[in-house]
């Protein structure tokens, strides 16, 4: 997916955006953002962020782009 494409569904109101994902992310992990992608996993948006935390440990996060809700890492 493209940077355009993650833009226009953005901008569409058919995402969330990233900035607001990210918000939510550092409310369940504190740290330095890593790595995030957008992902389609079994028909559904999410966003993928990998956190560096205090204790220089990487933790990954998901949530739904559409809904902004935390996924578990097992919850497809």
């Amino acid at each position: 997916m493209s940077q355009d494409e993650v833009l226009q569904m953005t901008e569409n109101g058919h995402i969330e955006p990233f900035p607001a994902i990210l918000e939510k992310a550092r409310e369940y992990r504190s740290g330095k953002l890593l790595e995030a992608k957008l992902d389609c996993v079994n028909q559904r948006y999410v966003y993928e962020i990998d956190m560096l935390d205090h204790d220089g440990q990487i933790r990954a996060l998901r949530f739904d782009a559409v809904t902004g809700r935390h996924l578990d890492l097992e919850e497809d």
